[in-house]
């Protein structure tokens, strides 16, 4: 037994500290591997899109709520599509985004970042919806959308292709 218990406690300590930290760490790492990814076919290098949405409270009186939209700078012209009139609420669902240039020609080969939430109560969408499969004529399949209530929502995109990179904000008022 060492004469310095103290010197005992604390390498002990330390030890611990180690291994918590590291099981911390690798449970981090399996948690970020296993989460989809918001963005593929191909990824984008910098989706810096998540979570922009809580800076853009719109009075009820302005929001546009608009099916069809040009992007913020106004390379893209882009349309939302769900599989109802209106987007389900608690359903994960599917949504049919087209993408065309200023002159009315389908845009393929775009890379995709989505998100969104309610602004209001300052939280996300309860899913990652992610790009699944190519595009073709302009139609891009986004999978795992879903609403968990009624009320302002607001879902965005940011779009590289040939043109650039731009970005478009949807409103939705579900009942």
């Amino acid at each position: 037994m060492s004469r310095h218990p103290e010197v005992l406690v604390a390498v002990a300590r330390r030890a611990r500290l180690r291994v918590a930290a590291a099981a911390a760490f690798a449970t981090a790492a399996t948690v970020a591997a296993m989460r989809p990814s918001i963005v593929s076919n191909p990824r984008a290098k910098d989706c810096t899109l998540q979570e922009t949405w809580k800076r853009d409270f719109v009075p009820a009186e302005s929001r546009d709520y608009g099916r069809t939209r040009l992007t913020d700078g106004g390379l893209y012209r882009v349309s939302i599509k769900s599989p109802d009139a209106e987007p389900p609420t608690g359903k994960i669902h599917e949504w049919i985004l087209h993408i065309e240039d200023t002159t009315g020609v389908a845009v393929d080969s775009a890379t995709l970042c989505v998100d969104g939430g309610m602004p209001e109560h300052g939280h996300g969408l309860p899913t990652t919806p992610e790009l699944t499969g190519g595009s073709s004529n302009g139609d891009y399949r986004i999978e795992g959308m879903k609403f968990s209530m009624t009320g302002w929502w607001v879902v965005k995109f940011v779009i590289q292709a040939r043109a650039g990179t731009d970005s478009v904000r949807f409103n939705l008022g579900l009942r």
